[in-house]
């Protein structure tokens, strides 16, 4: 039973830190070393952790706020595990979480980083929703270019990748994870994720992941559009990479926003985009070429959707479709 390390960044996390420990130590798997790190609070976060005696806690605390960056970063450097688990002070881990993930990245020895899909639960803990992200890694791949394809506080990081800043300094507050999954699978880094609903992932009026349009394309441009540049070889404008997320845009917002306009005109520039992407990706094949299609044909299917226009659903240049796939990605992009 290899160690496996769990990271808990906390900043004033007094109203849901105890049930997220209890989570944690309670697992089937019990090799485990559980790394808080304090980030400053200045609620009972201290008491709460230091009211556990167990011995696989290990406590540290940045006398002044760092950010979940810095944080993230020391307690990967203080990990001693054979594998690194993330870990929210917000959420809650099933009790097979880590087995299941352990077993998962030992028969799948390619896999360099694991995550799960989980149960979006609100404030008082009950269910909301649910989370299922792709679970082909090519798919993953080629998503690491849009969004963030893992559910952060349920990913498993296999020792060898690990660097002495694994996440970007230069990023403050969140979006830290969209920037790395983007940066390791340009680096040909193998993500996967387990389909089973092994975390409990809280969202709620102060989750940073529920933000207005405006803060969340901001925060996708600064994390995201490096690897976007990196990936084209060029400078992305500004309206360019709002392009790049517009599919994105409409299944977190809707169409009716203070950002974009969803019309023939828009769609027409849309249209535009995915095809460079698709034929940059197919002269210098980044990505694999039918996953990375695939997913390109799926994005323009829920604008598509959205407007209203399904019969403009043929007329980019991808050849990726037949009448039996359009109809099923229509019924798909119909719940977006």
């Amino acid at each position: 039973m290899p160690l496996v390390s769990v990271v808990m960044p906390v900043y004033n996390g007094e109203s849901f830190l105890q049930e997220a420990i209890d989570s944690v130590l309670c697992q089937t798997y019990s090799n485990i070393e559980l790394i808080i790190v304090n980030d400053g609070s200045t609620d009972r976060t201290e008491d709460i952790i230091l009211s556990y005696s167990d011995p696989r806690i290990h406590y540290h605390k940045n006398e002044q706020n760092l950010h979940i960056v810095a944080s993230l970063n020391k307690g990967f450097r203080i990990a001693k595990g054979y594998f690194i688990a993330r870990m929210d002070a917000d959420d809650i881990c099933m009790p097979q979480r880590i087995e299941c993930q352990v077993n998962y990245m030992q028969k799948h020895t390619d896999v360099d980083v694991c995550g799960t899909w989980a149960i979006k639960i609100n404030e008082d803990g009950g269910k909301i929703g649910c989370i299922r992200g792709f679970t082909d890694s090519k798919m993953i791949a080629c998503a690491s270019l849009f969004t963030t394809p893992l559910v952060h506080p349920s990913v498993m990081f296999r020792r060898s990748i690990v660097k002495e800043e694994m996440y970007n300094p230069m990023i403050q507050g969140a979006g830290q994870d969209l920037e790395l999954w983007s940066r390791l699978s340009l680096e040909g880094r193998v993500l996967a994720n387990i389909p089973s609903f092994l975390m409990k992932y809280r969202w709620y009026d102060g989750n940073v992941s529920s933000k207005h349009i405006e803060k969340g394309f901001d925060l996708a441009r600064k994390t995201l559009l490096p690897s976007v540049e990196l990936f084209l070889k060029r400078h992305i404008a500004t309206e360019e990479f709002l392009l790049h997320r517009l599919s994105y845009m409409i299944k977190a917002y809707g169409v009716k926003n203070d950002l974009f306009v969803l019309d023939e005109k828009l769609m027409d520039k849309e249209k535009l985009w995915i095809e460079e992407l698709s034929c940059y990706n197919n002269q210098y094949g980044v990505f694999d070429k039918a996953s990375f299609d695939a997913l390109l044909f799926l994005r323009w299917v829920i604008c598509c959707v959205a407007i209203g226009k399904k019969q403009i659903i043929p007329s980019i240049r991808i050849k990726f479709y037949s009448p039996s796939i359009i109809s099923k990605l229509i019924r798909y992009a119909a719940r977006f």
